[in-house]
């Protein structure tokens, strides 16, 4: 079961905009639906949405609440987020602001934007 949302900005722009929670949204906050649909199946449950903090993500796992953390946006900023994870390198880590330029690409003639890692 995927566990993933955010705000339809995107969908002002007739689709042509992906949409997914910006800075303005508080880190993690699918979480609480996730947990507790976690809690009330015996399936594995992944949950998207603001994970920015690879501790707090790994902390989520530890505790149970979820399976699996999806992350999509925090890849674009960092190609070697896994690498460093798993390497200790946690201070190298370029994080996601949540800016959300890789969501607007409609009005870029590039693929690909992002404030971070452009």
């Amino acid at each position: 079961m995927s566990v993933a949302g955010g705000p339809t900005f995107g969908l002002r722009l007739g689709g042509k905009a992906g949409y997914a929670a910006s800075y303005l949204t508080p880190p993690m906050f699918n979480l609480g639906s996730a947990a507790r649909i976690k809690a009330a199946l015996d399936i594995p449950v992944i949950v998207a949405g603001r994970f920015t903090d690879p501790a707090e993500a790994d902390r989520v796992i530890g505790e149970g609440l979820v399976d699996m953390v999806g992350q999509a946006r925090e890849l674009l900023a960092d190609p070697l987020l896994p690498t460093k994870l798993e390497e200790g390198r946690l201070d190298e880590i370029r994080p996601c602001i949540g800016y959300n330029e890789c969501h607007m690409m409609h009005q870029s003639p590039i693929n690909m934007l992002c404030a971070v890692n452009p």
